[in-house]
């Protein structure tokens, strides 16, 4: 293996160690939540999870669970906005 994917496999092994959670965007149309504890609510305009101390509101257009495990959750739609409320990383 060369020394940079060395490098950063060593490197996400340590951050997933330090972060329990995170959202991730998909240029607008869709996003990839990591460590959740739950879905809270769910509608075309609004998902809304649960995680430790707080919770991760994603709005949006046309928004659909594509696929949902126990720690993992993939949208698909338009997303204009993640905010979270609470700390949810405690």
């Amino acid at each position: 293996m060369a020394f940079l994917e060395l490098t950063a496999k060593k490197l996400k092994s340590e951050l997933s160690s330090v972060l329990s959670s995170s959202v991730s965007l998909y240029f607008g149309v869709g996003a990839h939540v990591e460590g959740h504890k739950g879905l809270i609510s769910l509608t075309s305009e609004e998902i809304i999870f649960k995680f430790k101390k707080g919770k991760i509101i994603i709005a949006g257009q046309n928004l659909s669970l594509v696929e949902i495990t126990e720690h993992d959750a993939y949208l698909g739609g338009k997303v204009f906005s993640i905010n979270t409320v609470g700390d949810i990383d405690e």
